[in-house]
């Protein structure tokens, strides 16, 4: 859905890109190795007779980056689309600073399958190609004020890839993020700003926040929290005490009202039946 502006293409390899073709056994990098042999190495020149090329987009309100796993092959694009990329520059292996026209910046990141940054042999040219196939993940973060490329950079390797809400007693929930890749960094992910007073109400241990924030049209101000899993606690008091009725006795002027009103339609109900054609419609 080009979130923040960030457009991914996806190019699968042509015949023309492969050192060599193999059509009876598996790719392993710039060779082929025996199907039922496992690979370790990165993805290189070799090519599958018959590619099982795949992206995946773990989507999620709230995060912090663009993710896609590419698997089977395929070249990564990154463009700016309907904007321009002006530029396109390599902060250090693995990690890129690209610019649109628009005066946006975003930090774009370039991971092994395992959440390790990539090593320098990858480079992306100033259409934003990536100069060989991937297997691993790409990575894109809106960089707002000063200070997010660093928190950014620092928790890239931790991909969130799903959630589980645990519910106990008390008004007490909790997320639990699913995640992929560096297993030692925590995940950063933004809390909107109904979330902020439950996460930091009494009793709560408190959520550690990140100094970084980011807006969106329709969840307004955001506040990045760091942790694999999030504690809320809601208050349930008031709920609790609700009952069938309002709180209190009706004032005096208004107990004859009512007892006219329940008495006149508890009538209505019972003359001829009524109370089937209220009930059964």
């Amino acid at each position: 859905e080009g979130l923040f502006g960030v457009h991914v293409r996806v190019r699968r390899a042509s015949r023309e890109d492969c050192c060599t073709v193999c059509s009876s056994d598996k790719a392993c990098g710039d060779s082929c190795i025996n199907k039922a042999s496992s690979c370790s190495k990165e993805a290189g020149c070799a090519c599958d007779a018959t590619p099982t090329a795949k992206v995946t987009y773990p989507i999620f309100s709230g995060m912090a980056y663009v993710s896609a796993r590419y698997e089977g092959g395929i070249t990564p694009e990154v463009t700016m689309s309907p904007n321009a990329l002006i530029e396109v520059l390599k902060v250090t292996a693995g990690i890129w600073s690209f610019k649109s026209n628009a005066g946006n910046t975003f930090r774009v990141y370039v991971l092994t399958s395992a959440g390790e940054f990539a090593d320098s042999s990858y480079e992306f040219d100033s259409n934003g190609r990536l100069n060989k196939q991937l297997d691993g993940w790409v990575r894109a973060a809106h960089v707002v004020s000063d200070g997010d490329a660093q928190i950014l950079d620092a928790h890239a390797r931790a991909v969130l890839v799903g959630w589980d809400l645990e519910v106990t007693a008390g008004g007490h929930l909790k997320y639990n993020f699913q995640k992929q890749g560096a297993s030692d960094v925590e995940l950063l992910h933004f809390a909107f700003a109904h979330h902020v007073p439950l996460l930091w109400g009494e009793g709560l241990a408190g959520q550690r926040v990140a100094a970084i924030t980011s807006s969106a049209p329709t969840k307004g101000v955001m506040t990045g929290v760091l942790g694999d899993a999030w504690s809320l606690r809601v208050d349930v008091e008031e709920a609790n005490a609700l009952g069938f009725l309002p709180a209190g006795e009706p004032a005096g002027d208004r107990q004859a009202t009512l007892q006219t009103e329940a008495l006149g339609t508890l009538g209505w109900f019972l003359e001829n039946e009524n109370w089937r054609s209220a009930m059964f419609k």
